[in-house]
């Protein structure tokens, strides 16, 4: 959407086409919610984003957080507080905030408060597949799963409604279907926001220590008992009637595939579309199965459904054959309209459909790689160079991540955000080497710093590369802590990461630009010679970054071009410097089509490429032969 203002100043009534996350943020403000926080991850991103876009003319608060823990804190500190708040981060970020998560269902607010979680089936951007609907079976919270953007939007309403009626947090679970598809959506009237109430003191309200857990457990137990006699009704459950002996339980997107699977009309089966599943609709889950001979039970990877249906089911002698993952629903990756189909097709007993249940992709398949101008090309090399290939390299979560795979190949491991510092300093512990951590200056303000402080104070012997691009480039050019003083905020400040690095004990800190390649390299040679904790800090702009800032400025950024009397097409620059600017010689072609080339619409004038060529064949434009 080019005109994010609609999302804040659209009227009663207008229809627009709206992504998932776009409807989240719609919806909060229809439902008063003045408080929104996320620390950034595909595929929430774009909730925070939208937010920052209209905070002011909307007239709510918009916060980047460090990280999720924090944002889920400064959420529920609002909410106690008397606003009306929200959290959004994707499905892993639910695992940095499940301390948090875990122990507000017993001491919620009084004011809304909704946990907003994206999950990435089939991994797209993510290190795994977790469905976090066991995190809100986990946690006993009253959970709702939409299906499409209307219903997004619908859904913030009714959870702000759920979470103050019942006085427990209420869980969104979206899913990448969900939020990054763009659907209609008809705008209900944003309401004047109430004002904030002042934080009222009650005695053990919210204090998680003994005695009061157990008679907090005990309350939550009786509300989520209470909230079933909502879930049943017609506000979060639908039935679709085909007059049919076969039935379908599903939720969220698989619902979506399920309304258009490939199924003969006589065939297909009647649907119960769930949007509460926890508590899930156990009354008319019960009237659903006693009016059905075969019930397949569609969800999107784990078998939560199936097995709750089952058992209730089991409960209540029912006799209907329940059908699930056995029957063609996969537990890997996300569902495709052919899966759904063929699903269906059993379940009826017809043909499948004429499609396949994976959709094989006839495109070549390019790998990730840095942006042309990107320094972490050049960090990278350095690190491959000087390093050497024995040393034990551990990557983190990050564009930089790239950089496991060819053609630069640096990091053995690469698990979660803020691995790497720990990782290595475990490595460490037995190595004859000292292990090289990676880390980005955001996942270094989101996780790092307690390991860097463990790995000083327990003595570990362990190089810290910070890649600091003063931005959180991968989720899409987010601020972080680093980023310089927030733009928002009156008499914010920016927080220097060479500082904290200081304050957590590390004396061995040196920060240099890595397109000086000389210096950098000798920085970082020198760094892994010395016993101890050292950390290096590679400090150059995000290219993206740089890029728009001087485009906005007027500056011209002036790119590199080939000599081709000087080049002998060795290579060295496509292997090594492996920039979506740099191209190859054409085959068969003579002169300069013959020889690698360089795009000069998409070079930035970083320069690495020149740095690499052995013959001095790369130059800036501007640069007299």
């Amino acid at each position: 959407m080019a005109d994010y203002s609609i999302i804040a100043k659209g009227r009663l009534g207008e229809r627009r086409l709206l992504l998932g996350n776009e409807a989240v943020v719609r919806g909060a403000l229809e439902a008063s919610f003045s408080v929104f926080t996320t620390y950034p991850g595909t595929p929430a991103s774009e909730i925070l984003d939208v937010t920052i876009r209209v905070a002011h003319s909307a007239g709510v608060y918009a916060e980047y957080s460090v990280n999720e823990k924090v944002a889920i804190d400064t959420a529920a500190g609002a909410a106690m507080n008397g606003s009306r708040s929200l959290t959004a981060m994707k499905h892993v970020g639910l695992n940095v905030a499940a301390d948090t998560f875990m122990v507000l269902p017993y001491f919620a607010p009084k004011s809304a408060l909704v946990v907003v979680v994206a999950d990435d089936p089939s991994a797209y951007s993510s290190q795994n597949e977790q469905d976090s609907r066991n995190y809100a079976y986990f946690a006993n919270l009253p959970t709702l799963q939409p299906s499409d953007p209307q219903e997004v939007k619908d859904c913030m309403i009714r959870a702000a409604s759920v979470s103050e009626k019942f006085e427990l947090p209420v869980f969104l679970r979206m899913d990448l279907r969900v939020s990054h598809v763009r659907g209609p959506v008809v705008f209900g009237e944003i309401p004047a926001s109430p004002p904030s109430r002042p934080f009222l003191k009650e005695k053990g309200r919210y204090t998680a220590i003994p005695p009061y857990p157990l008679k907090a457990h005990a309350d939550l137990l009786e509300k989520m008992e209470k909230c079933k006699t909502i879930s049943n009704s017609d506000d979060f459950t639908k039935l679709f009637d085909n007059g049919s002996e076969n039935g379908v339980i599903c939720a969220g997107s698989a619902a979506t595939y399920v309304l258009d699977a490939d199924i003969p009309t006589p065939f297909k089966p009647d649907v119960l579309k769930m949007l509460m599943i926890n508590p899930l609709p156990e009354e008319r889950i019960i009237k659903f199965l006693s009016e059905h001979k075969k019930v397949l039970v569609v969800e999107e990877l784990d078998p939560i459904f199936e097995t709750k249906v089952k058992s209730i089911a089991y409960d209540n002698g029912l006799n209907a054959v329940i059908m699930g993952k056995g029957a063609g629903i996969p537990s890997l990756g996300e569902l495709t309209l052919g899966d759904v189909s063929n699903a269906i097709a059993t379940l009826a007993g017809v043909p499948k459909a004429n499609r396949p249940a994976r959709t094989v992709s006839s495109v070549i398949p390019r790998p990730p790689v840095f942006c042309a101008g990107c320094p972490h090309r050049s960090s990278m090399y350095i690190i491959k160079t000087v390093a050497g290939k024995e040393r034990v390299v551990v990557s983190d979560i990050g564009c930089y991540g790239v950089g496991t795979l060819p053609p630069t190949e640096v990091g053995d491991i690469l698990l979660d955000m803020g691995f790497s510092v720990g990782g290595a300093g475990g490595i460490s512990i037995l190595s004859k080497q000292k292990p090289v951590a990676v880390v980005g200056d955001s996942t270094f303000l989101h996780a790092g710093i307690p390991a860097l402080i463990n790995a000083v104070w327990n003595g570990h012997r362990m190089l810290l590369v910070i890649l600091d691009n003063s931005i959180t480039a991968m989720t899409g050019l987010q601020p972080n802590p680093g980023s310089g003083p927030n733009p928002g905020l009156e008499g914010s400040q920016g927080i220097s990461i060479e500082s904290i690095v200081k304050a957590c004990g590390v004396a061995d800190v040196q920060a240099v630009d890595p397109f000086e390649l000389k210096v950098a390299k000798e920085a970082f040679r020198g760094a892994l010679a010395r016993d101890g904790v050292s950390v290096v800090i590679f400090k150059a702009p995000c290219a993206l970054l740089a890029t728009r800032q001087a485009k906005a400025a007027g500056i011209r950024l002036v790119p590199y071009m080939v000599v081709y009397e000087r080049c002998n097409n060795c290579n060295a620059c496509l292997t090594l410097a492996s920039c979506p600017a740099l191209l190859p010689a054409q085959p068969g072609a003579t002169g300069p089509e013959g020889k690698v080339n360089i795009d000069s619409e998409a070079c930035t004038g970083c320069g690495f490429c020149a740095e690499v060529c052995p013959y001095d064949a790369i130059v800036q434009e501007e640069t007299p032969l």
